[in-house]
């Protein structure tokens, strides 16, 4: 992946304040700015949103490159009479400038390829709107909640489930009970421990904070079983589909408090033995990913696991910290950040590869980000996020792309994209895509 492309993703997410503390100490770094966070936010923001409007690219290019400089000179000059080095800001300046003048013609593009509709797609049939916030909460005694769409996720607490605003999950939504949901058909009152299941439909996304401070967000097509309260020896939960999860440090009893998540702890070094990361003191509760094919063990960290019955392939992607990912047989393998083991069904091994840690966060936040990706790849996310069945029509699926866009944009808008660059054409009828050679 180009640097360009990198740090253009960083500035979407900042700006988008999905951030993490790593991401941010990244994209700080790259322009020498530890200590002026206020120039990248102050001038992307607003130069971003003040050429929105603009029409002439070219009009509007010159003269975002022209006021972010002005803006940096002014900047440099300031730090500069009070001793800072000038050759580190001009150089951090220089880089800026470019950067930003690349990224703005990739964003200027998508926006407004997205924005307009050329009468050629006329032609495409209907179109489909992008999925949502949709998710069903199965409790212990088998009656189900359709969770609001308003909503992006739910909180397990000591005493009740609720929405991330703090609203109670309430009686409209059980179709099945007009009773309201108590606390213990909830198993979140008393000592009580049940078995809870979060489902998200083709199409939706819903984020849960489990009962120890983990969360995890659940892509489109996906189920995860939990308990309302964990054990004190362990954390386990069970995943079919995709989900992305922030696991945060749990103690036993003996301790005073849980680590918050993402501190020194997640980022061991990538030289330490299995064993000494995986035997841990009896303080650490372990937390465990269980699939179809195999376990994840983790205790504080963030990382994805794609497990879609219907791949043979479940992966298992870090971001920060160490997991380790073990098939039934025992065969283990411990990843290092920025690794992805592949487990397939008809390999006998574990395959370790760079992961596209890119295209993983981008999904969390809201994007489909692919980078030189196979269109059948795609076509598998994006079946799934407009719940649609895909149709190829000549040799089309081994064809690679690449792409930044918003998943709020229809299916239309999506694969104006692709037909745009030349690389397919389409037709929706009703919930069925047509993929063909262009």
């Amino acid at each position: 992946m180009s640097t360009n492309r990198r740090i253009l993703i960083l500035f979407q997410k900042y700006l988008a304040n999905a951030h993490n503390h790593d991401e941010l100490d990244e994209l700080l770094r790259y322009f020498n700015l530890e200590e002026d966070q206020a120039t990248l936010r102050t001038l992307v923001r607003q130069e971003f949103k003040r050429l929105e409007t603009q029409q002439d690219e070219e009009e509007a290019l010159t003269h975002f490159v022209d006021t972010v400089k002005q803006k940096l000179d002014a900047s440099i000059r300031s730090r500069t009479r009070k001793g800072s080095s000038f050759k580190s800001w001009f150089t951090a300046a220089a880089i800026l400038v470019v950067v930003l003048a690349v990224g703005f013609r990739f964003y200027f593009y998508q926006e407004a390829s997205n924005n307009q509709q050329p009468a050629v797609i006329q032609s495409v049939g209907n179109d489909v709107l992008p999925g949502g916030s949709k998710a069903t909460l199965t409790l212990a005694d088998g009656h189900t909640i359709d969770l609001s769409e308003a909503q992006n996720g739910i909180i397990v607490g000591s005493e009740s489930i609720t929405y991330q605003d703090g609203s109670l999950i309430n009686s409209s939504s059980r179709a099945s009970d007009p009773t309201p949901p108590s606390r213990s058909k909830f198993g979140t009152g008393s000592n009580d421990v049940t078995l809870l299941v979060l489902t998200t439909p083709k199409g939706g996304q819903y984020q849960v904070t489990l009962s120890d401070g983990t969360n995890v967000w659940l892509n489109a097509g996906s189920t995860l079983k939990y308990p309302s309260k964990f054990a004190s020896d362990k954390r386990v939960v069970e995943l079919e589909g995709e989900a992305y999860f922030e696991v945060s440090h749990q103690l036993s009893a003996i301790s005073s408090q849980p680590s918050a998540v993402g501190n020194k702890e997640d980022q061991q070094s990538s030289a330490q033995s299995a064993s000494s990361v995986f035997h841990p003191s009896h303080e650490r509760i372990p937390f465990l990913v269980k699939t179809q094919s195999q376990t994840v063990e983790v205790l504080g960290t963030r990382f994805n696991i794609s497990a879609y019955p219907e791949e043979k392939e479940t992966r298992t992607a870090l971001m920060t910290g160490s997991v380790r990912v073990a098939r039934p047989s025992g065969q283990s393998v411990v990843l290092k950040p920025g690794q992805e083991v592949v487990n397939h069904s008809d390999a006998a091994d574990f395959a370790v590869r760079q992961a596209d840690v890119d295209e993983i966060e981008a999904w969390r936040n809201g994007y489909f980000g692919f980078d030189d990706k196979s269109i059948k790849y795609i076509m598998q996310k994006v079946a799934r996020w407009y719940d649609v069945t895909v149709i190829y029509e000549g040799d089309v699926e081994n064809r690679k792309f690449g792409c930044m866009v918003k998943q709020s944009k229809t299916l239309v808008q999506l694969l104006t994209n692709f037909k745009q660059a030349g690389i397919l054409d389409f037709h929706i009828e009703g919930r069925r895509l047509v993929i063909r050679e262009i």
